[in-house]
């Protein structure tokens, strides 16, 4: 069963759930696109959810993600469009991603149509030191560090075309204990 914490999802503050899974707070286009949340797929499988691989696409911002588990019990999952330069990276055993860093802007498509926030930038690092990013820095910036002994399972955030919102949610990776 998974309880949250009433008193931090009010103050909009990261919350645990089932200790081993803490979600973090998104960034960019909130009223654009289709809500998206990986936290079902991997409290499923909570102990299968090791990132095996990542691929983020972009251009001048970001048209999707898509990443795939260590273990067969979780299928390969892809937000967003798959537009743009396909940019990725293969995790080894044991290697997690634990630093994600995000750039949103406003983005208007023609002069007929209002300005959407969009993410315009998207990284992530691995323990080892690599690395993988699309799109172009633009606008602010956000980087999460994962917590002490987690590590990068999945992103919630928003998405049609392009990806409009998102945030990483850091879970322990019980696979390796």
């Amino acid at each position: 069963m998974v309880h949250f914490s009433l008193i931090a999802i009010a103050l909009g503050l990261p919350f645990l759930v089932q200790g081993t899974i803490q979600e973090t707070t998104l960034v960019g286009g909130l009223d654009h696109g289709t809500a998206f949340s990986d936290l079902s797929t991997v409290t499923a499988s909570e102990s299968s959810a090791i990132l095996a691989s990542i691929t983020i696409r972009g251009g001048s911002r970001v048209d999707g993600i898509s990443y795939t588990y260590a273990w067969n019990g979780i299928p390969a999952i892809t937000h967003g469009g798959d537009g743009g330069t396909a940019h990725s990276l293969a995790l080894a055993y044991g290697e997690d991603i634990t630093t994600v860093k995000a750039c949103a802007d406003r983005y208007r498509p023609n002069a007929l149509t209002p300005y959407h926030t969009r993410i315009f930038y998207l990284s992530v690092t691995t323990t080892l030191g690599y690395g993988v990013n699309a799109g172009a820095t633009s606008g602010t910036c956000t980087t999460w560090t994962a917590p002490a002994g987690m590590g990068l399972i999945g992103f919630q955030g928003r998405d049609g075309d392009e990806i409009d919102a998102i945030a990483p949610i850091w879970g322990t990776p019980s696979a390796y204990l």
